[in-house]
Order: structure tokens, then C-alpha cells, then sequence
């Protein structure tokens, strides 16, 4: 655990130099490296990544400035309770949707009014509304089919699918979104709806319940 704890330390130093080595930088690029960086730590361990995670957080929601508090000695009471712990509940070894999740997690807290099933106006909110939705939604996390808990999947890329072939449901179907989007929010939708059947004997109620509110209000936000 202390070498975990140290080189989650070193990961976030890196992140830090990355960020701060890039400014001026198109800001697209700097957001591609970004995520090129979280897709390369989550090939390490998982219990490092849940380290590194928690040091996220911290950076992003309490101490903006980065300075020696990011050093390996973490105070334990900083590592605050988030939607990372309620994935690591529900199983193990899931460092990719842990990642994003957390990251999805800071978004949220940072913009508490975003509300995926709202209206979309037709003038320049409305524009910047859909982009931040396009943003989290479909964003680094990908698809709820490639979520990592194979029950899930499964279920998913069975909705998905039949979708394909017989097209989306009219009553899923959200004007501005591309017909891919559309599909992949219709099939969060069904799978919500199972979510419990499938994971009913894996899990207790607690945790089913908690991680279905993570599942799709924060690793990959679902309307309705």
C-alpha cells in the first residue's frame, strides 16, 4: 500500500507538469492528452488508480493550487467518500470506469446545475448546453456496453443491437443528438430499467442501489 500510495503521488505530479508543460497549447489537443494520460493509467493497478483518484478530488475540489500537499503523505482524512468507493464496492479491478467516473463526479459537484434531461433552447445557452451534455454523456467514459461489468454489457449490447436493426423507439429518440447518441441514451435507459433483475444476486440492496445512482447519474448520465 505505501508504494501504491507514492507512486499515486507521482502520477498526479505528472498530470500537474503535463497540464502546466501544454498551456497555450489548442485546448483540444491538451484535452486529448489528457485523456490519452487517464487511458494509460488505468493499465495500472487498482488500487493505485483509486489512490490517484482520490487525489483528483482533492486537487480539483478542495485545495485548487497544487503544492506540497500532493507529496505522498495524503492525509487519510482528506480521501472523501465518492462515486469511486461505490464502484470499487460493486467489483473489483474496474481502474477505466473508476477514472472517468470520478472525473464525471467533479464535473458534476463543479456544475450542480446540469441537468441532462432538460430542455435544449434553440439560441446560444442552448448551443453551450448541448455541448457540455455531448461533453459528459459521451465523453472519455465511452459506452454503458463497454462499462466493464459483463452482466450489464451483455444486457446492453442486446439493447443496442436491436436498436441497430430495428431502429430507436420513438419515445427515446432526443432531437439535436446524432442517430449513435441516441442509441447509446435509449440503451441506458433499458438497461437502468434491469439493472436490478441483473444484479440482484451479486450484490445487496445497498449497494445495488447505490450503484445504479452512480451507474447513471455519474459514469454515464441517463435521462429519465
Amino acid at each position: 500500500m505505501p508504494m501504491d500510495m507514492d507512486q499515486a503521488a507521482k502520477m498526479l505530479n505528472m498530470r500537474i507538469k503535463i497540464d502546466v508543460w501544454s498551456q497555450g497549447i489548442d485546448e483540444r489537443i491538451r484535452i486529448n492528452i489528457r485523456e490519452q494520460l487517464g487511458v494509460l493509467f488505468c493499465q495500472l493497478p487498482p488500487r493505485r488508480v483509486w489512490f490517484y483518484v482520490k487525489r483528483v478530488r482533492h486537487m480539483l475540489l478542495r485545495s485548487r493550487e497544487p503544492d506540497e500537499r500532493h507529496g505522498p503523505q495524503l492525509d487519510m482524512d482528506n480521501l472523501m467518500n465518492g462515486a469511486e468507493d461505490i464502484i470499487a464496492n460493486g467489483k473489483k479491478d474496474l481502474c477505466r470506469l473508476m477514472y472517468f467516473t470520478t472525473l464525471n463526479h467533479i464535473h458534476l459537484i463543479k456544475t450542480p446545475e446540469f441537468d441532462i434531461a432538460g430542455e435544449i433552447t434553440l439560441d446560444e445557452n442552448g448551443a453551450r448546453r448541448l455541448q457540455q451534455i455531448k461533453a459528459l454523456a459521451f465523453g472519455p467514459a465511452g459506452s454503458i456496453c463497454d462499462c466493464a461489468i459483463q452482466v450489464i454489457e451483455t444486457k446492453a449490447r442486446q439493447f443496442r443491437d436491436r436498436m441497430v436493426l430495428e431502429g430507436i423507439p420513438k419515445m427515446y429518440q432526443t432531437p439535436f443528438l446524432p442517430k449513435n447518441e441516441n442509441i447509446e441514451m435509449a440503451t441506458r435507459i433499458l438497461v437502468r430499467r434491469v439493472f436490478s433483475q441483473l444484479l440482484s444476486e451479486s450484490l445487496s440492496q445497498p449497494d445495488l442501489e447505490s450503484l445504479e445512482k452512480v451507474l447513471f447519474d455519474i459514469s454515464y448520465p441517463t435521462k429519465g
